[in-house]
């Protein structure tokens, strides 16, 4: 790690003369070899990773039902787990031929 050093304009510009920054300009450069790719090209060959959660096969649609509330009610009376119950029961009624 570097130190901090600290100067004055005038010896700022006594020590890095116009001469001195071009070659540390040069010396800094990248030639063709070092950097096979443009910009561009380098970009275009980036990978990225895949952000948030993966995508499902199956997917939800969404939809509204009305039931009558004392339906609901009884539903919800049974606990916890009400809306997969509910679900199972409309897959039997599939299922059984019902609906």
């Amino acid at each position: 790690m570097g130190r901090i050093v600290r100067m004055t304009a005038s010896e700022i510009d006594k020590k890095y003369t116009p001469a001195k920054i071009k070659a540390m300009v040069e010396k800094a450069k990248v030639s063709e070899d070092d950097n096979p790719y443009t910009a561009e090209e380098w970009w275009a060959k980036a990978e990225y990773p895949n952000r948030g959660r993966p995508k499902k096969e199956e997917t939800k649609e969404v939809i509204n039902v009305a039931f009558e509330r004392k339906d609901l009610e009884y539903l919800r009376s049974t606990g916890r787990g009400w809306q997969t119950r509910l679900r199972e029961y409309v897959e039997k009624g599939i299922a059984d031929g019902l609906l």
